[in-house]
């Protein structure tokens, strides 16, 4: 039971589009478990198969995974499974979560982070205590001063 309501609301839900700019979705079959909003690269066949990033990887950005009308788990969890259906934005704008410790500022590189509990959320820099690979062509364009996590929007262009 909810006890407490804030004043604002979030500017939107990890996974959806930022607005409605022109965007290219294609769609994979998901390799593993995957969040809302995660960055995903290519799967074992690169041609049907996409999935979070566990090592770092140079080539084999797949794009955003968004949020197609999923059921929240029992532990308030939404991801996809594997062998789920998942589309992918490949060019456009998402809101993406990012990782907790980072304020964002927009208008700067989007980093996809590729190892830890936060593989697959996004991060202003790749770090000494986070392991991220700049994504080429991707951009935050909102800002988030929260360092408790969040989201943003990132483009891909």
């Amino acid at each position: 039971m909810q006890l407490s309501y804030g004043m604002n609301m979030n500017p939107a839900i990890a996974g959806t589009l930022y607005d409605i700019s022109p965007r290219t979705i294609d769609s994979y079959v998901a390799e593993g478990t995957i969040g809302l909003g995660f960055g995903l690269i290519v799967g074992t066949d690169p041609q049907v198969q996409a999935k979070v990033p566990a090592a770092t990887f140079s080539t084999g950005f797949k794009g955003i995974a968004l949020n197609q009308a999923k059921e929240q788990a029992a532990d308030g969890t939404v991801t996809y499974v594997t062998k789920d259906t998942v589309p992918v934005l490949r060019k456009g704008r998402a809101w993406v979560p990012f990782i907790s410790g980072q304020a964002i500022t927009a208008e700067t590189a989007a980093y996809l982070v590729f190892s830890g509990a936060d593989a697959g959320k996004w991060t202003n820099a790749a770090g000494a205590s986070t392991t991220a690979v700049a994504v080429t062509d991707a951009k935050f364009i909102t800002s988030n001063t929260s360092t408790t996590g969040g989201i943003v929007a990132v483009e891909l262009s």
